[in-house]
């Protein structure tokens, strides 16, 4: 068996979340394991999510939120941070959003601009998470939510990806 340190026969990869990681359990007389990257980053405190809106979900968005992170149990707060990337997939017609947000407990994490919502073409952008106002609470879900109503037209997908972590309160 070649050493780990070969990379002819072990090659460098970009990892991606659903690639695996070899370790040892120490809590199971040192057996050797595998878990994914998403889990070891997990880990250390910091998950990432990638998540596509459908058109469905995105015409609804302002009736009905979706969930981006479903609520984590009792004194658990989703924060996300850093920067999110969100990449609008236009098909045949542009969306006609007024905003939208990144809510959590009903307060804005992040607004999501006409820019990127009702681009005529394939259009990916960046946003920095800024900390909301008030007070939260924990046991609640993550949602993208529409600001003032649902939009009327538009058919594509939005693709949100950013990183976060589960803190205790």
């Amino acid at each position: 068996m070649a050493k780990i340190s070969n990379t002819t026969a072990y090659p460098n990869v970009t990892p991606t979340a659903n690639d695996f990681v070899i370790l040892t359990d120490v809590s199971d007389s040192d057996a050797t394991k595998t878990c994914t990257v998403n889990e070891f980053q997990g880990f250390f405190g910091t998950k990432t999510l990638v998540k596509t809106l459908t058109t469905a979900e995105l015409l609804n968005s302002f009736t009905t939120p979706i969930i981006l992170i479903a609520a984590q149990g009792a004194n658990k707060i989703i924060v996300p941070y850093g920067t999110i990337v969100y990449k609008t997939t236009f098909n045949t017609q542009a969306f006609n959003f007024t905003d939208a947000t990144l809510e959590y407990d009903s307060v804005t994490l992040n607004t999501v601009g006409t820019t990127i919502l009702n681009a005529g073409s394939t259009y990916t952008g960046l946003s920095n998470v800024s900390p909301g106002a008030g007070s939260v609470v924990g046991n609640n879900n993550l949602l993208f939510k529409a600001s003032t109503g649902n939009p009327t037209q538009g058919d594509g997908t939005l693709t949100i990806n950013f990183q976060y972590r589960i803190v205790e309160i």
